[in-house]
């Protein structure tokens, strides 16, 4: 899977002798370490036949150049000759190290700002919603370090060198990280399925839109589900939705 300018993840799926080839684009190395393999296990034991190659290619994928055939997108909106269909809701928080063992209160995320220890994206990474974000809300200043995608800002926050926003997916694979904030809700974001116009009726895309939609989407859920817990922001606001998580 790859990028599409803020959709953030393409997969490449083809039947019959071919392999079916999925990668991913610079944001989307998270999604394959930490969203996409269940997923895949759940897909894969419901077709068994389709081969799947996966890989993490740095460039942008076109679905109008026919490059992938069908997309993850994590966007608000799909370009509008592209047909798709939303899935999941990706939510997104700031995350800090437990490595203290201290259970730190949730603050809002304005609270955070000023704090001078932000892990945030590279100078000339703005295309994307995330970028714009930190760009606009976190002071320069306040930036320790930069990278070049979620899974290297989430080994940092894990190794103590600051705070990030991640995706809150990641909370349920990655030891070592606390939530500092509630879910931003500016950044809640849509994740779609899209393909071409042209290829909505080509059994091999029918079969992956149909099966692997609700894969992804009990993925991100199941994931999402249960991690907010009932601790209450500093002030004395209780953060709503939080559940003990799910035994696995």
């Amino acid at each position: 899977m790859r990028d599409l300018g803020d959709c953030g993840r393409n997969p490449h799926q083809r039947a019959g002798p071919a392999p079916a080839r999925r990668s991913a684009g610079q944001r989307g190395s998270i999604v394959i370490e930490h969203l996409l393999a269940p997923a895949l296990a759940q897909f894969g034991s419901a077709f068994p036949e389709i081969q799947i190659e996966l890989s993490a290619p740095r460039d942008h994928v076109s679905l109008r150049r026919r490059v992938a055939e069908v997309a993850i997108c994590v966007a608000d909106k799909v370009p509008d000759w592209l047909l798709g269909r939303k899935w999941a809701q990706r939510r997104f928080r700031v995350y800090g190290s437990s490595r203290s063992g201290a259970d730190l209160p949730l603050r809002a995320v304005d609270e955070r700002m000023a704090e001078r220890r932000w892990i945030s994206f590279e100078r000339d990474a703005g295309d994307g919603k995330f970028d714009r974000w930190l760009a606009s809300e976190v002071r320069a200043s306040s930036v320790v370090l930069r990278v070049d995608n979620f899974s290297h800002a989430a080994s940092m926050v894990r190794a103590g060198l600051g705070i990030a926003l991640l995706p809150q997916f990641v909370e349920a694979h990655i030891d070592g990280l606390q939530p500092l904030s509630p879910p931003i809700a500016t950044l809640r974001t849509p994740l779609w399925l899209i393909t071409h116009p042209e290829l909505k009726d080509a059994t091999r895309v029918k079969v992956l839109l149909r099966a692997f939609g609700p894969a992804l989407a009990n993925a991100v859920n199941a994931m999402q589900a249960g991690l907010v817990c009932d601790r209450p922001l500093a002030g004395g606001h209780q953060e709503a939705g939080r559940r003990s998580a799910p035994s696995r």
